[in-house]
């Protein structure tokens, strides 16, 4: 099974949002695993990123459910391999160096890369893959960054894993079946279980369809302003 680098980003440390973001409603409303301390993802409404794009509105109405919002930096890389309200930085020392330009003092972050896993990419008139740009070319993963685990998420980055809600009872029957094969931050350690959650998620949720599996790894530390 072949993993397709697609970029890097920087999310926000546990401290700057968890305690207001993940509540114990949201908790029982989204997560297989509603005890884990720090649910992680692909997703940047389940784990934050530090970045707003400019040419992006701000998501609607957040503003409303998380008054308390750290300071974005409101930036983008200078080549994009797509066009999406979520762009990943191909040139890891290219986003670092913004951080440290940008970012408000005292700001923490996780710099993550994100790679797509399966043995094809999908058809090119599928969002945001219709604009992806292969010719551009995303800077080698540092051998020691540490491998977090799978997540499974339509085209649009949103996860099945985390952020699919769904009847009370419904989730507490797909937690039965899948809680024990998630590892402590909600993430899949196996590629293959992620594989097969894509199609049970798939028909649960057939207006995000289709589901991929992606691999999400982190610095060994953390980036501090």
């Amino acid at each position: 099974m072949s993993a397709l680098p697609l970029g890097y980003d920087i999310r926000l440390c546990a401290d700057a949002y968890l305690p207001q973001y993940w509540i114990n409603d949201h908790r029982e409303h989204y997560l297989l695993r509603p005890e884990i301390e720090w649910p992680l993802s692909f997703d940047p409404m389940v784990w934050p990123s530090i970045f707003e794009s400019p040419s992006e509105m701000q998501i609607p109405g957040v503003e409303d459910w998380w008054p308390e919002r750290p300071p974005t930096i409101v930036a983008e890389p200078v080549n994009k391999r797509y066009d999406t309200f979520m762009d990943l930085w191909p040139e890891l020392d290219e986003m670092l160096a913004v951080f440290r330009e940008h970012a408000s003092p005292g700001a923490c972050g996780v710099p993550i890369a994100v790679e797509m896993v399966g043995d094809t990419v999908p058809g090119s008139d599928v969002a945001p893959w219709a604009n992806f740009d292969t010719a551009v070319p995303v800077q080698s993963r540092p051998g020691n960054w540490i491998f977090l685990g799978y997540d499974v998420c339509d085209s649009g980055w949103i996860s099945g894993l985390s952020n699919c809600g769904t009847a009370l009872g419904e989730m507490q029957q797909l937690s039965r079946d899948w809680k024990d094969r998630l590892n402590e931050f909600g993430l899949f350690l196996s590629a293959a279980d992620a594989g097969e959650y894509c199609g049970v998620t798939d028909q649960r949720v057939p207006s995000h369809a289709p589901f991929h599996v992606f691999a999400l790894y982190r610095a060994p530390g953390v980036a501090r302003k």
